[in-house]
């Protein structure tokens, strides 16, 4: 990182910060832009990809699932849920045991697109580290985990 010293103005650390700061926009906006491009793709918004690789990762099962997973309401999942069956990308069964449990799987197209998807954004990411050393790269891991777990500790 070049740090450019400005004369009494601001001290270094600020300067550092500001450009950080800088620099994380700057990724952001280079993974949005990937994933507008794959929404564009496929018509989905990226709540429905995230929906859809929470379910193809096993991390949610049901309805109720979807709703505490995004901190929505069973309303919001529900509509949220509507635009995957319509396009045929997810399939609501009744739970066998409890008929209030509507559960959710992947259908054989989505689990295709979800793959896709995802190996997509994992060559996007590892091309924007690409010029990272092993050790760099790690070293950045472990500084970006400080900062967030200091947040983490904060804010419990």
């Amino acid at each position: 990182m070049k740090v450019e010293a400005k004369s009494g103005a601001q001290p270094q650390r600020q300067v550092c910060i500001e450009n950080i700061t800088s620099y994380l926009f700057q990724l952001k906006q280079r993974l949005a832009r990937a994933q507008r491009q794959t929404d564009q793709q496929f018509g989905l918004a990226p709540v429905h990809w995230h929906v859809l690789g929470l379910l193809h990762s096993g991390a949610i099962e049901t309805m109720g699932d979807v709703a505490a997973k995004l901190c929505v309401s069973k309303g919001a999942a529900t509509q949220i849920l509507d635009v995957l069956v319509a396009k045929q990308l997810v399939q609501r069964t009744p739970d066998q045991h409890d008929r209030r449990v509507v559960r959710l799987q992947l259908t054989a197209q989505s689990q295709q697109i979800t793959d896709h998807f995802q190996q997509y954004m994992a060559e996007t990411i590892a091309d924007l580290f690409a010029v990272l050393s092993d050790a760099e790269l790690a070293q950045l891991d472990q500084l970006i985990d400080k900062v967030v777990q200091s947040q983490k500790a904060e804010r419990a």
